[in-house]
């Protein structure tokens, strides 16, 4: 069975930046479809915290009322060698309506935003693959191939994907957020290049009986580690390991809520756990409780070449993989969401050339070179110490800020960000 139809905008992908790019598209008063070859959202997922300018975006999305209710604000962020604190981060001094990093797990993000995207009458069409994209003159054309399950076999019964119906969608524009092995870059024949050396982390997320009420980064020795106070009581602590082992695959999120135990990588036992801290944060002196999750996984750091081409735009993990620290694959993929909403919006309801889109292009893949520490260097100054100097590259992207926020918190270590945006041009504007 073969089904025509059209629409203003085709989102591939519904995680978090896809859910988030349709429900602004929506609320533009725009026709939008939004697929995943998923059958539900994820359950667990690495990314947590939301950045000051997130929350700014999902304000205007009807959002941020009900993370804020849900969430753990998060106010100060302490860093330390060893068991030295070398600098801390207050954003307090923040001059924005949310002066805080706020930890939320990504599948309640996910949770909220198909919420509001079924309130203004848009559904999430799962199981839905992107099969083809054809790019026509004035539109895309796509065929989506609807997914259902078949079991085979007799003595031992086997089930696959099958496809039960193909969908011919002709889209005016098409926004990929279909994550790292993204169909939609590959359609436009754009790979992920590399943009650092892929970093293994050890994840454990654990009841936290002692209070603890502020984040802290460790970067020593070349090794990174990250403390994140979670709601109810938890925390999570995330170690990067040198020379691990972890399969790219390991990236994959569950689609089932799932524990991961030393029967699959034994270094993520409990004693391992007390011997991280030990030794990389024995400062950390909280009583360690339950662990409700652990996990071994890699991240690569990679950029593609390009973030799309007339009518055909990446956002999110489509089009970039970066280190978990500064949670900013996560938190720039929403901005990107916002900035194509709004530029889409434009050229279909506003008449603004096509042309201009390639300005979100130019914008972002230089924001990702500095975040990448490839150009825009950060200065410093007679105020700047010795141990934030040292680490001047590798902080822009390791502070969990965006935009102007990220520029303020950096100032309070006297280090300088070169301005990203032309003057008087709006980022990540709804």
């Amino acid at each position: 069975m073969i089904l025509k139809e059209h629409t203003d905008v085709l989102v591939v992908g519904a995680g978090p930046v896809g859910l988030f790019t349709a429900l602004l598209l929506s609320r533009r008063g725009l026709a939008v479809q939004i697929i995943d070859e998923e059958w539900r959202p994820g359950a667990h997922s690495y990314a947590l915290a939301l950045h000051p300018h997130s929350l700014k975006l999902l304000e205007a999305a009807g959002l941020t009322s009900a993370l804020l209710e849900i969430g753990r604000p998060i106010s100060a962020v302490n860093f330390y060698t060893g068991a030295e604190r070398v600098a801390r981060l207050d954003y307090r001094q923040l001059s924005t309506g949310y002066p805080f990093i706020l930890t939320v797990p990504q599948n309640t993000l996910e949770e909220l935003l198909e919420r509001q995207l079924k309130a203004a009458g848009r559904h999430v069409h799962w199981e839905h693959r992107l099969a083809q994209l054809r790019l026509q003159e004035d539109s895309v054309f796509a065929t989506v191939d609807q997914l259902g399950k078949e079991t085979t076999g007799y003595a031992v019964h086997l089930t696959e994907w099958v496809t039960e119906a193909t969908r011919w969608i002709d889209a005016s524009f098409v926004v990929g957020a279909d994550g790292h092995r993204s169909a939609v870059r590959r359609a436009l024949g754009m790979d992920l290049a590399a943009a650092g050396n892929p970093r293994f982390y050890a994840l454990f997320e654990f009841q936290c009986p002692t209070e603890v009420s502020e984040a802290a980064m460790v970067l020593d020795e070349g090794r990174r580690s990250v403390l994140w106070p979670l709601p109810g009581g938890r925390v999570r602590w995330s170690f990067e390991i040198q020379d691990a082992d972890i399969p790219a695959e390991s990236r994959l999120k569950s689609r089932l809520p799932l524990h991961v135990g030393s029967q699959i990588y034994p270094y993520l036992a409990r004693e391992d756990l007390h011997q991280l801290l030990a030794e990389r944060a024995p400062w950390f002196e909280a009583e360690v409780g339950q662990i409700t999750w652990s996990l071994g996984v890699r991240f690569d750091q990679r950029l593609a070449r390009g973030f799309g081409a007339g009518r055909v735009w990446l956002a999110g993990d489509a089009a970039h993989l970066a280190d978990p620290l500064g949670v900013q694959s996560l938190n720039q993929g929403l901005a990107e969401g916002a900035d194509l909403a709004r530029r889409i919006g434009g050229v279909l309801q506003d008449h603004v050339p096509l042309e201009t889109l390639g300005e979100y292009q130019e914008h972002r893949m230089r924001l990702w070179r500095q975040l990448f520490g490839q150009e825009d260097m950060p200065a410093t100054d007679g105020g700047t110490s010795p141990w934030v100097a040292s680490h001047a590259v590798e902080l822009p992207s390791a502070i969990a800020a965006s935009g102007e926020e990220l520029t303020a918190l950096l100032e309070q270590l006297h280090l300088h960000l070169p301005a990203v945006m032309p003057a008087g041009s709006v980022s990540g504007a709804v």
